[in-house]
C-alpha cells in the first residue's frame, strides 16, 4: 500500500514518470518514515499481573523490588525499577499511571518494597509517588 503511494503520488501530481529520475529520495522519505514509526511504537508494550511488571521484553518481580526511582527524560518522568534478581524496568510514569489498574499493581508492588524495607526510594521518587517516609 505504502509502495502504490510512494509511486502514484508523485505520478499523478507531475502528470508524468518524470520524478523517477529522482528515484533516491522517496526511498529516503520511506526509510525515514519507517524509523520514526519505529521509534514511536517500539516500546509500547506494558502489563503487569498480580506480582510482575513488563514493557518490551523485561520484566521485573513487583514484590521483591530493592530499587525504585524516578528520573526526568525531557518533559517524562521514567519509574526505574529493579528487583533482587537484577531485573529491571523503565517506563514511563504516566503511561503506567493512564491505566488505573495497571497503576494499583505496580504501586502496591512500590509500597510492600518500601513498607517492608526492601526499598529505599530517594525523597524526590517518595515525593512524586506519594510513598511514607521512613
Amino acid at each position: 500500500m505504502l509502495a502504490v503511494l510512494m509511486a502514484g503520488l508523485p505520478t499523478v501530481n507531475s502528470g508524468s514518470f518524470g520524478w523517477m529520475i529522482h528515484w533516491w529520495w522517496y526511498w529516503f522519505l520511506v526509510l525515514f518514515a519507517f524509523w520514526i514509526g519505529y521509534g514511536i511504537f517500539s516500546n509500547m508494550w506494558i502489563a503487569a499481573g498480580a506480582t510482575w511488571l513488563q514493557n518490551g521484553k523485561r520484566w521485573v518481580d513487583l514484590y521483591r523490588l530493592t530499587e525504585v526511582n524516578i528520573k526526568a527524560a525531557g518533559t517524562n518522568h521514567m519509574l526505574r525499577l529493579k528487583d533482587g534478581v537484577g531485573r529491571e524496568v523503565s517506563v514511563k510514569l504516566d503511561a503506567v499511571q493512564r491505566n488505573q489498574d495497571l497503576w494499583d499493581l505496580v504501586y502496591n508492588g512500590i509500597l510492600h518494597a518500601v513498607v517492608t524495607g526492601e526499598a529505599n526510594p530517594p525523597n524526590g521518587a517518595r515525593t512524586i509517588l506519594k510513598l511514607p517516609s521512613r
